[in-house]
């Protein structure tokens, strides 16, 4: 599972349980961008298998690639591990995905342990009661204006605050900063772009391109 504010990679992606022996495509990802929000998609991954196989804490692990999100993924997954699943959205392989990476070196996933729990958990809207709201359905280009509008503008909103509250007993602050002038806003400003800028999101369909604001 994946989490996501306007400062990182998008949401949280939650795949729909397989029916029988059917795998689903559909995931859906939670981003939290002031509300609740999510994007469902259909992620169909076209693998192609390699003969190629390692051993790893016991399991023979056979080699599969594929192109997903923009970037090129090496999976190593267990035949005897009859789960057509892995982390993220990565799915489909006959047997359970153990190990997965894109070739730049970027993400990199490994299975360090598995266990049965004791019972049986309802995981069903797991992020909505946690949240507390129930999310938006949103597009991929709505996210995007929706970033780029907190990129041209991060501080809008405590600069309105600040503009409208005129009372002495009213104290700004933004992480742990006291704000008591409009002027220090300018290097958060700055700071909050660069962070956007240097989001590299896992898939890069997500990634927005910022312009250059002096």
């Amino acid at each position: 599972m994946r989490c996501a504010t306007p400062e990182a990679t998008p949401g949280i992606p939650k795949r729909r349980p397989s029916l029988g022996n059917a795998v689903t495509n559909r995931n859906t990802a939670y981003l939290l961008i002031d509300d609740l929000f999510k994007i469902e998609s259909e992620d169909a991954i076209s693998w192609k298998l390699i003969t190629e196989t390692i051993e790893v804490n016991g399991y023979r692990l056979q080699k599969a690639v594929t192109t997903f999100g923009g970037r090129n993924w090496t999976a190593w997954f267990a035949s005897k591990v009859n789960l057509q699943e892995g982390p993220y959205k990565f799915h489909g392989l006959p047997g359970m995905i153990f190990i997965i990476s894109d070739d730049q070196g970027h993400y990199s996933f490994n299975l360090l342990k598995s266990y049965q729990l004791p019972g049986t958990y309802d995981t069903q809207a797991i992020l909505e009661r946690h949240a507390g709201m129930k999310p938006v359905k949103i597009s991929l280009q709505k996210y995007k204006k929706m970033l780029l509008a907190e990129y041209n503008d991060p501080m809008r909103d405590m600069r309105e605050h600040f503009q409208n509250n005129k009372s002495e007993d009213m104290q700004f602050y933004y992480n742990s900063i006291k704000i008591t002038d409009l002027s220090q806003l300018k290097k958060m400003e700055d700071e909050e772009r660069e962070y956007l800028r240097n989001n590299n999101p896992i898939e890069l369909t997500y990634a927005v391109e910022y312009p250059d604001i002096k």
